[in-house]
């Protein structure tokens, strides 16, 4: 596990780096206003303040020094596993940044079965588009992947591999193989260097 998953104080300096204020102000719009947002893997529930005010917020994780320190700032975040039914609180938006790749391909589709389930209105995924550099740079781009994957060692799962730009399409379009996602539209959005999914009820 990196620092920044250890002590939050280091993750909240790293969020405004690494999301940069354009991916920020369009994942907020596509949250929507005067919603209940429930965020999956939240962390210490810090994207509370890049969304609308008027959102009631809430999350789940399992890092209890994240859970902690959102709960000391009245934040209502609890300890839960994503993949765990009874964790979720059905809401009108459901939330996931940088998630996707953290989890093996083959939970995503029990993942978002729940996630679907339990989004009343929409699904907003954020995630990286700038990585899996081999498939562009040969080596040199492998040893960078290699280097982030360990940067971004959250402690719980193991990064497999960098999806491409046409895998995370594919994942997107096929509503990452969720029977129940067949219900939600979709508007994908690049925003370098992130893309922002958002499935929306029919």
């Amino acid at each position: 596990m990196m620092l920044q998953y250890k002590y939050p104080w280091i993750y909240k300096i790293l969020i405004p780096i690494i999301h940069r204020k354009s991916v920020l102000k369009i994942f907020s719009e596509e949250v929507g206003k005067n919603v209940s947002v429930f965020d999956v893997a939240c962390g210490f529930g810090q994207m509370e303040k890049y969304i609308d005010s008027s959102n009631v917020y809430s999350g789940i994780d399992l890092n209890e020094e994240f859970i902690i320190y959102a709960q000391k700032r009245g934040r209502q975040v609890e300890k839960g596993n994503i993949f765990d039914p009874g964790a979720y609180k059905k809401s009108d938006t459901v939330v996931l940044v940088d998630v996707v790749h953290h989890i093996p391909e083959k939970k995503l589709k029990e993942l978002f079965d729940l996630v679907y389930s339990n989004a009343k209105e929409r699904v907003v995924v954020m995630e990286p588009a700038f990585l899996n550099l081999k498939s562009r740079y040969g080596v040199f781009g492998g040893i960078v992947d290699w280097v982030f994957k360990k940067l971004d060692s959250d402690g719980v799962n193991e990064i497999e591999r960098w999806f491409n730009e046409e895998e995370y399409i594919a994942l997107f379009e096929n509503r990452f193989g969720s029977r129940e996602g067949n219900q939600f539209k979709l508007r994908l959005k690049k925003i370098h260097p992130y893309f922002i999914a958002t499935f929306y009820k029919k």
